[in-house]
């Protein structure tokens, strides 16, 4: 009556290899998510940047009509000129434009803006809803007005 009673604690290999596949699969899952929600993020942010762009530019226009610095209908504003004149604090490395078209009934603004991940070429400032934003975000680079108007230096 030598009967052993063996002690059988832990898991065994088959048992370790199906919990490490699942939490793989988890992890596959999570991981897909998290990357959607910061390209939603940073697009987001991308919006938001170029909306205060715009804003400067509406306050620099207005600044310059007052200041007999504007004549014409067109206006091209460098991110760079509205840096250089203290209108905007902080842009980070973003280059751009806006367009004020001043020949209508109302003031019309239109951006040129990339921060080198994505692009607004022309965009109606209007337009912009960060909680919508456009599909044509990674157009060309072009971050100029393209010489319209008269640049305010």
């Amino acid at each position: 009556m030598g009967s052993k009673v063996l002690n059988k604690k832990g898991f065994t290999l088959i048992e370790l290899l199906a919990v490490i596949t699942i939490l793989a699969i988890i992890m596959l899952f999570a991981a897909t998510n998290v990357t959607t929600v910061l390209t939603n993020s940073q697009k987001k942010a991308f919006i938001i940047d170029a909306q205060s762009i715009v804003e400067t530019a509406k306050l620099a226009y207005t600044d310059a009509l007052l200041n007999n610095k504007a004549n014409g209908n067109k206006f091209c504003m460098s991110v760079s000129y509205l840096r250089a004149n203290g209108y905007l604090e902080k842009a980070g490395e973003a280059n751009g434009s806006v367009l004020v078209d001043a020949s209508g009934a109302t003031a019309t603004y239109r951006i040129w803006y990339s921060n080198g991940k994505y692009t607004l070429s022309g965009f109606n400032a209007s337009s912009l809803d960060p909680g919508n934003p456009p599909s044509e975000l990674s157009g060309n680079n072009s971050d100029t007005c393209g010489g319209e108007g008269v640049t305010l230096r």
